[in-house]
């Protein structure tokens, strides 16, 4: 494929990292795919010299740095080489642990053996570096880290051991910094590797904390977890380390802010600058004009542990950033992958040969066919073992199909649970007047959601159903206070009763006064959108029934047969920083709401069940021409098997593409009416899981 200047390495400076003595690449069989590369690049050094430095940004504040440069035989290796780096407020270094490894143990480190240098820097007001604390790791945001980050990667590119193409990895905060890095547009940064970082920093529908977060202890105080700060080198003394503390104390807590419009102006008066740029990490809209003026290449990553905000904001990303992308949705929880050092039971996909095959594209030029590859890279849970990983074109799934599951009395053959034991099905609401009373709890948590909740259940599945996309609640209530806090979840029921909460730290919530829907600035891939402006919001009116829509935290599940699919409905958000505290302000006389589901208020949520496509049939003899929408991604099509269409049990003898329509010759006698035309994507170059088509023959 053709690259820009920008994005492409010059073949002479990839081939100069090549050093005597060791295996070329061609030794081994090339393979490169999600998770397993080799026989592209081989490892070259054996290992790595730390060194350490401050670097002086363009207001003067001093900037601490690590820097891994490979060594062969003991000796630094003098080559110029690319240059990942990672920006981090969580300690650059676990200098308190008594060794030199980086913080999170990144995966990039192990990268330095395959000929790349690897640099990790203490964001502003963090650590080891100078300058003001802005609200422990949201230095991110600031605008004085928005330059930062284009000195830094400017400056990394300058240096003599560095060949100027300049990339950047890490996940969460170190995520965040590097798309705030790539809307700063640093002539020679080439790539990101940003992992779980969100799309938008405004994301509790309206629900806040009730009281500030003792880990931010400003002004006056430092966060306990500085004590860990690791001096530079030239720091002999520690002298440098304590007069960066010392400016750490007067840093801003910036705390939460009601609404949406509120943020920018917030950010500014806290961070005492005029004219604070919103397009920074804050407002969504100007984040993605600014990316996409000059968009780089961009590698994201999820995990299904993480919260809404984070695997919601990947989505979103997917469907307004118009750089070259990729993404991988990963089990575990929030930011866990293995690495070359570290292998992670909870997700032993290996990040560090992801990155090793990206970062060989971008800054080596080394052809390893990882663009040429579906985009997507899906875990599903569930399914079968050796299995769970899966490729897509495109997101959401086509296979996908919204699936309205309303809520119910409790039937016979349903399991219970909950304050009510309600029912989940197909079937609308016929009853009059049906809904379930709820007292508000507010101690309502976690390990204790199924018994203090309102619970709504699926019979037992009669087969395996693959939930695959973004859930919807469209939820009517009455309450007797003029506000509620609503929170959703998902769970599996197994056929021995034990529940199995869906991963995710949270799953959808809303507060009711910021129910307003509104038109999205940016593509939100049709999910409800809750502008959350000061002037949206609404008191709930004592009595009256009221409609809450809002999505809930993308799934990837296969609810197995005989299992069950619950969602359980609370009146108070817990707070999962506070064990045993909730985001709701608890109000006196307790709050208690009627869930309504009767014709007239049919609460229902919207399932993303994995069906068949449906494709337009048209029979001619022998031939069958399968036509499918416009909106199926074209690669799904060309990726079949002739004998992956069937005509009842009968193959066919013979598929090709014609534009959006298979054309499939049977034979004689195979298309009778009544006959179901069916098909699997998938089968040919890569596997799609369970996305097939049926048609039956007129």
């Amino acid at each position: 494929m053709m690259m820009s200047s920008r994005q492409a390495l010059c073949a002479t400076a990839a081939a100069a990292i090549l050093v005597q003595g060791l295996v070329p690449a061609m030794a081994q069989e090339q393979v490169s795919r999600p998770g397993v590369y080799s026989g592209y690049s081989p490892v070259l050094y054996d290992g790595y010299k730390l060194t350490s430095q401050y670097v002086a940004m363009r207001d003067g504040t001093r900037i601490a740095l690590d820097i891994y440069r490979p060594t062969l035989n003991g000796v630094v290796v003098e080559t110029p080489l690319p240059v990942v780096w990672m920006n981090s407020p969580y300690a650059r270094r676990k200098g308190n642990e008594g060794g030199n490894t980086p913080v999170q143990e990144p995966p990039a480190i192990g990268l330095v053996r395959y000929g790349y240098v690897i640099a990790v820097a203490d964001m502003r007001g963090n650590y080891a570096s100078f300058g003001k604390a802005v609200q422990s790791n949201r230095t991110e945001w600031s605008p004085d880290a928005y330059w930062d980050a284009y000195d830094m990667t400017e400056w990394l590119a300058r240096q003599p051991w560095s060949i100027g193409k300049v990339g950047m990895a890490g996940c969460s905060a170190l995520g965040h910094a590097q798309w705030q890095a790539a809307v700063s547009h640093p002539p020679h940064l080439v790539t990101v590797f940003p992992q779980s970082a969100p799309s938008e920093y405004y994301d509790w529908g309206g629900i806040a904390p009730t009281a500030p977060d003792p880990d931010r202890p400003y002004p006056g105080n430092l966060l306990k977890a500085e004590d860990r700060a690791v001096p530079v080198d030239e720091d002999t003394d520690g002298k440098l380390l304590a007069a960066a503390r010392e400016e750490h104390r007067y840093g801003t807590d910036w705390g939460w802010v009601p609404y949406r419009d509120s943020v920018a102006p917030d950010v500014a008066k806290h961070l005492g600058v005029k004219n604070f740029r919103p397009g920074l990490d804050v407002n969504t809209l100007e984040h993605f004009a600014e990316l996409n003026r000059n968009p780089i290449p961009a590698y994201q990553s999820l995990n299904w542990g993480e919260d809404q905000r984070v695997k919601l904001g990947v989505m979103v990303k997917m469907h307004n950033f118009t750089g070259p992308m990729k993404t991988i949705m990963a089990p575990g929880d929030h930011c866990n992958w293995s690495t070359d050092a570290r292998p992670n039971a909870k997700n032993p996909f290996n990040a560090t040969v992801e990155q090793h095959r990206w970062f060989d594209y971008w800054l080596k030029g080394i052809n390893n066919g990882i663009m040429d590859q579906p985009p997507i890279t899906l875990y599903t849970y569930n399914r079968p073992q050796g299995h769970e990983w899966t490729s897509a074109w495109q997101w959401p799934l086509p296979t996908a199909r919204a699936v309205p599951h309303y809520l119910g009395a409790g039937a016979a053959g349903t399991p219970r649970g909950g304050v009510n034991s309600g029912s989940l099905s197909l079937a609308v609401p016929t009853r009059a007047g049906a809904k379930d009373v709820y007292t508000t709890d507010y101690s309502i948590d976690a390990a204790t959601r199924d018994a203090k909740g309102l619970v709504y259940t699926t019979a037992p599945l009669v087969a395996d159903t693959a939930l695959i996309g973004h859930p919807v609640v469209n939820l009517w209530i009455t309450s007797t206070a003029k506000d509620a806090d609503i929170a959703a979840y998902l769970a599996d029921v197994g056929p021995d009763g034990k529940v199995t909460p869906l991963p995710g730290t949270d799953d959808g919530r809303l507060r009711a006064s910021h129910r307003a829907l509104n038109t999205p600035p940016y593509n939100n891939l049709g999910l409800p959108y809750h502008r959350s402006f000061a002037a949206d919001v609404k008191p709930l009116v004592p009595g009256q029934p009221t409609r809450l829509e809002f999505d809930m935290a993308p799934i990837s599940w296969v609810f197995r047969a005989g299992h069950s699919i619950r969602l359980t409905v609370a009146a108070s958000v817990e707070d999962r920083h506070r064990p045993g505290k909730s985001f709701t302000p608890e109000i006196t006389p307790t709050p208690v709401l009627q869930v309504l589901r009767d014709p007239a208020h049919p609460s229902s949520i919207v399932l993303p069940v994995n069906s068949p496509l449906k494709p337009a049939l048209a029979v001619a003899g022998n031939t069958a021409r399968l036509t499918f929408p416009a909106s199926l991604n074209r690669h799904y099509l060309a990726d079949l098997k002739p004998g992956a269409i069937m005509a009842g049990a009968v193959a066919a003898r013979s598929v090709r593409l014609e534009g959006s329509t298979i054309v499939a010759e049977f034979p004689a006698g195979s298309l009778k009416p009544g006959t179901a035309v069916t098909g699997r994507f998938g089968g040919g170059t890569y596997d799609y899981g369970d996305m097939a088509f049926a048609a039956a023959v007129r």
